[in-house]
């Protein structure tokens, strides 16, 4: 029998290489998914993706029309710059999970294939 990982041959009954210690016995694999269930996990991460992507629309809008009203009265310009650099933490947020659901979608249609 030889090691799948350093290619040692090893005696019949070995379990572990003895050349580099790797598990010799077969590794049991997980069942994958049927393709109507990944098709399911494909259109519910789409929809996510889609919520986020509005999420983060709304997040930069109201950072900026909050850091353009701040500018143009003085009397709230503390209480603006604070909530337009909240929002655009929130957008920075929403675009990193929105980053997460696409790579999880691309992941599913790879496993369609």
């Amino acid at each position: 029998m030889y090691c799948s990982k350093c290619g040692a041959q090893n005696q019949g009954d070995s379990v572990f290489c003895s050349k580099c210690g790797n598990n010799l016995a077969p590794q049991p694999t997980a069942p994958q998914p049927s393709n109507d269930v990944i098709k399911v996990q494909i259109e519910e991460t789409r929809h996510l993706i889609k919520q986020n992507g509005n999420a983060f629309g709304i997040c930069v809008v109201g950072s900026v029309v909050s850091a353009l009203i701040a500018v143009s009265i003085p009397e709230v310009e503390i209480v603006l710059i604070v909530f337009a650099v909240l929002m655009a933490i929130a957008a920075i947020w929403k675009w990193q999970v929105t980053a997460k659901y696409s790579t999880k979608k691309a992941n599913l249609i790879k496993m369609l294939k």
